[in-house]
């Protein structure tokens, strides 16, 4: 008896070449309803049914160059990218749920002042605000060689998280849980590109990928306190021929 789940999406955009460049301006309205939610109804008793719903708002804004920037012997095309986003949901995540049915879903919690069970904790709304991406592809033909930069700055992010902490209530352990806030993170990703000289139908080629080339320590938003990074610095060396 139970409702499939769907999501409504609604998009408006214009774009315009102005100033050597593409301009593009997009808004995307996203509405998820009949999303399934789960009740505690006893101990090892769950009942679920399909009131749950969530929303998306999101602007975009994009640019690029209406024709590559050439100094020398190259040639760079530019892209630019902004999102701002806003989700919010009337539930908790639910692949986190089917993950906790034999543990906490029961249990009681103190979050925001007050004490609650942890299946009727606030929805995970928390999202990154905003992002925002600039490439730079670079072709050098004389020398066979491409360069991709690739920058990416995303906002803030607060959710919820264990403090390790606990309290008594109705003769059980409540986890003390509270919001946390990492800040903004910063990567840059290198790509070079190297087409070795045709020697017969095809070629060979060798690409060389830098990930966090800097080597920031940006945080990750975790389900407790303890601070945990993304990926430092990473090599990808890959070798082939094109036919």
């Amino acid at each position: 008896e139970m409702k499939v789940p769907y999501t409504d999406e609604k998009m408006l955009g214009i774009s315009q070449q102005w100033g050597g460049m593409k301009w593009s301006v997009k808004r995307v309205l996203r509405e998820g309803r009949d999303e399934m939610v789960q009740h505690l109804e006893s101990a090892a008793n769950y009942r679920w049914d399909n009131i749950g719903r969530s929303d998306s708002k999101v602007w975009t804004l994009a640019a690029e160059t209406a024709r590559p920037l050439r100094w020398g012997g190259s040639a760079t095309q530019l892209h630019f990218g902004f999102d701002h986003t806003r989700t919010s949901s009337s539930h908790a995540d639910y692949d986190n749920t089917l993950n906790e049915l034999s543990d906490d879903l029961g249990k009681y919690i103190y979050y925001q002042g007050k004490f609650m069970r942890w299946v009727d904790r606030p929805a995970n709304n928390y999202n990154r605000p905003w992002t925002a991406r600039l490439l730079l592809s670079t072709d050098i033909p004389t020398y066979r060689l491409k360069v991709d930069n690739f920058l990416r700055v995303r906002g803030p992010e607060t959710g919820m998280a264990a403090t390790g902490e606990a309290q008594l209530f109705d003769g059980e352990v409540a986890k003390v849980y509270r919001d946390v806030t990492v800040g903004k993170s910063i990567t840059w990703d290198l790509r070079v590109q190297y087409a070795l000289p045709k020697t017969g139908p095809g070629e060979g080629f060798v690409n060389l990928g830098i990930e966090n080339v800097s080597n920031r320590s940006n945080p990750l938003l975790q389900p407790t306190t303890e601070v945990v990074y993304e990926k430092g610095r990473q090599f990808t060396l890959e070798l082939g021929y094109r036919f």
